[in-house]
């Protein structure tokens, strides 16, 4: 079974734990990286390449917005799902 490989991006310690026991409820989730803002996510993305990407909008430092749209402007088919204060938007950069 290919699993689904996720990148958790976000700066709060408490969602980042939630997120990722809720992902470890599925077995088709695996994630391979937790970090803390946008900057690193593109650091992190760059070099493992995650199927998926749930990352938060607003946090200190790089935020999800900016870096989605720098990703985005980036080679490779990545998944980014945006997720802050109840808000979810869903886009794909290819």
């Amino acid at each position: 079974m290919n699993r689904c490989r996720v990148l958790v991006v976000d700066d709060h310690k408490h969602a980042q734990e939630a997120i990722c026991d809720i992902l470890s409820l599925d077995a088709s989730f695996e994630v391979i990286g937790v970090v803390s803002d946008g900057a690193e996510a593109i650091s992190f993305t760059e070099q493992w390449m995650p199927d998926l990407i749930l990352m938060d909008i607003r946090m200190s430092g790089m935020g999800g917005l900016e870096a989605t749209r720098l990703s985005a402007e980036k080679p490779g088919p990545v998944d980014l799902d945006r997720i802050s204060e109840g808000h979810r938007q869903r886009g794909s950069a290819a």
